[in-house]
């Protein structure tokens, strides 16, 4: 039997969970570091200064997970829709 080139094989596409669904509802700072691709001095400044919200337990930092995709879609939204990605490339033997 030969197949037609013309003819598709379909399969559902899986089901597609929205951003961080399946991460836990407060990260600590190390985590939403990681999530965010950055150091956790960046994230401890920004919660500091008020740029990510927060909840405090004494002296114990959390991130709500549902807050940090807020913020994460108000940064998006901020630069008109676009992911900006920085690149920085390196030249061989420098």
């Amino acid at each position: 039997m030969t197949e037609d080139p013309g003819r598709y094989m379909t399969a559902p596409l899986p089901e597609v969970k929205p951003f961080m669904q399946d991460q836990p509802y407060l990260f600590t700072v190390p985590e939403a570091a990681r999530h965010l691709g950055l150091k956790k001095s960046k994230v401890y400044d920004m919660a500091k200064r008020g740029e990510i919200p927060t909840i405090r337990f004494g002296r114990y930092v959390r991130i709500p997970r549902q807050a940090l995709e807020k913020w994460v879609d108000a940064q998006i939204r901020r630069k008109g829709g676009k992911l900006i990605v920085k690149e920085r490339f390196i030249q061989p033997g420098i």
